[in-house]
């Protein structure tokens, strides 16, 4: 992947963020064990990590489980 020039605003799409982050959940809600826990979480973080405050907002409150 090539990384865009410095400087260049990142333009994500929040609904494509919001499945992420719901799919994520939804893959943590009902893991098994803890590699799809660890699945789960990083759709949610990576959701977070792009901007999408909802998700950052489940992090921040979630974060000592």
């Amino acid at each position: 992947m090539v990384a865009p020039p410095l400087g260049t605003p990142l333009r994500f799409s929040a609904p494509i963020h919001a499945v992420c982050a719901d799919r994520g959940l939804r893959a943590y809600q009902r893991a098994v064990n803890e590699v799809q826990q660890i699945e789960g979480t990083r759709l949610v973080q990576l959701s977070a990590v792009l901007g999408y405050r909802p998700a950052r907002d489940l992090l921040a409150r979630e974060y000592s489980r």
